[in-house]
């Protein structure tokens, strides 16, 4: 099976955190929510999907990385 894999960049360390994989943008949101982030340091934090594993070969494939929108999380 293929997953996505996210990180989140935090804009005050200029960094990304550690990888983690989700099935799809809607699971990684909602991972995402479930760190807590208060309100006020949400526009600190973006969601990006990095690339790809496949579980079946365990091959990972780099993409260009692209943020996933948060604002309804």
């Amino acid at each position: 099976m293929q997953y996505n894999i996210y990180t989140i960049y935090d804009k005050t360390a200029e960094e990304f955190g550690p990888p983690f994989i989700a099935v799809n943008d809607g699971v990684a949101k909602r991972e995402y929510k479930n760190l807590g982030i208060p309100e006020a340091l949400k526009d600190e934090y973006e969601l990006h999907v990095v690339g790809t594993y496949e579980s079946k070969d365990g091959s990972v494939l780099p993409l260009d990385t692209f943020i996933i929108h948060t604002e309804e999380v």
